[in-house]
């Protein structure tokens, strides 16, 4: 049975998890998440099956899932299918290891340090890249507004300007496509690379450049990083 969102999370965030499940069944977004007690944690088959049927994967990112191995799976059989990878980062860190590779190149979504209190954001977010919720309307235009009114206008927008040059602040992306394998340090999507690149980075990861390249992973990371 298809589903519109998969929810990949460390066992400690199931709480949050299931705190988005509800909220996006409220918004008529279907959803997988694995729900059971860990004692009784479903088979890989039945989450690939999960992922494939799914039409987007969403990351929960903690600290945590640097120490587990089954979210790399899972974000690399969604990344293998051609499914958007959504990943929040709802702790202070980055990747690490493997996962950095696999991650650093998307487009994140901050959503630390409060996650739980964000929950409504991210939920209106998946909704929106599943086609469950339209993008609101652009306001009406404004009324006839004097030279003066104009030039503050002017002004208050090169100051926003100035500001976002020093300080950015990126809005998540819409497009479910921005999601779809790795992207550049500004968040545009790039070409996948084929097995033999693949092979080249593992090289250069594992032998005399292995720190050149994990350096430049983790500024690809914080690039992409949308904050909410």
């Amino acid at each position: 049975m298809s589903h519109d969102v998969f929810i990949s999370f460390a066992r400690g965030d199931r709480e949050l998890a299931a705190y988005l499940a509800r909220n996006l069944d409220e918004r008529g977004v279907s959803v997988w998440y694995d729900a059971k007690l860990p004692a009784e944690v479903s088979s890989e088959a039945e989450v690939d099956t999960a992922i494939r049927e799914a039409e987007l994967v969403a990351v929960l990112f903690s600290e945590e899932c640097n120490r587990t191995d089954h979210m790399r799976r899972q974000a690399a059989l969604a990344d293998s299918l051609g499914k958007p990878v959504v990943p929040f980062l709802i702790e202070q860190g980055q990747p690490k290891g493997g996962y950095l590779h696999l991650l650093a190149d998307r487009n994140w979504v901050e959503a630390h340090p409060e996650p739980m209190t964000r929950v409504e954001e991210l939920a209106d977010l998946l909704a929106r890249l599943a086609g469950k919720l339209a993008v609101p309307a652009p306001p009406p235009p404004p009324p006839a507004e004097s030279f003066e009114e104009k030039e503050r206008r002017l002004d208050a927008a090169i100051g926003a300007m100035i500001r976002e040059t020093v300080d950015p602040v990126h809005a998540p992306l819409m497009q479910a496509s921005a999601y779809v394998g790795p992207t550049d340090g500004h968040g545009r999507p790039v070409q996948r690379l084929s097995g033999a690149g693949r092979k080249l980075l593992t090289v250069l990861t594992l032998g005399a450049y292995g720190v050149l390249a994990q350096r430049r992973a983790i500024e690809r990371f914080r690039g992409n990083i949308r904050k909410l």
